[in-house]
């Protein structure tokens, strides 16, 4: 049986919305390191581990897989440019960008990010053009009440539209034409499964 083509494929894919974050690492002199991946899902509870899924030609595997340590950093609603950044092909992509060391040491984009979580490799898994990373989380942060994440839906980044406390859905708020949240991406060079490919 033949496959959809690529387009197909990520039209299906862009139906769900998916959180957009950086997974940050250190290279071996210690210079952080980062990639944009929407391709994020947790994978048990006990013990607490999560999934990555990076495509095998990024310019960031060698490190993360060097580490064997990373941190997913959940971005805020309003911060479409620093996916960008991280997107790119820009050769420091953490160049003016605020960080810390976590408690396992990795890059925390605490300025940038509403929760982040601190992992240690456990499996790797070759799966097609990607390679995926079972991790278990070993710190972390939560996110503060009231605040949305960024997310990549049909091809445009947005802030979660409304906020959640207790469950329960505040406000819609659209983006606004022309800002950061709302802006349209181009589909041929970023998409939710290959935001690391430039």
């Amino acid at each position: 049986m033949s496959s959809v083509d690529t387009r197909t494929f990520f039209d299906i894919m862009g139906t769900a919305p998916a959180a957009v974050t950086v997974v940050s690492t250190i290279e071996v002199g210690g210079t952080p390191r980062g990639m944009t991946v929407a391709a994020v899902s947790s994978v048990s509870a006990d013990p607490p581990s999560l999934l990555i899924s990076v495509d095998h030609r990024s310019r960031t595997l060698p490190d993360l897989l060097h580490a064997g340590r990373f941190a997913v950093n959940f971005l805020r609603g309003d911060r479409s440019d620093v996916s960008r950044r991280f997107a790119s092909s820009v050769e420091d992509r953490f160049e003016g960008v605020e960080w810390r060391p976590g408690s396992t040491g990795m890059p925390i984009l605490h300025a940038d990010s509403l929760a982040w979580a601190e992992c240690r490799v456990s499996q790797r898994i070759d799966a097609g053009d990607h390679i995926i990373l079972i991790a278990d989380v070993v710190a972390g942060s939560p996110p503060p009440p009231l605040t949305r994440p960024l997310m990549y839906f049909r091809h445009h980044y947005e802030a979660w539209p409304g906020q959640v406390e207790d469950g329960r859905p505040g406000p819609v708020t659209p983006p606004i034409a022309g800002s950061s949240d709302g802006a349209v991406i181009d589909l041929a060079r970023v998409t939710p499964a290959k935001l690391d490919r430039v």
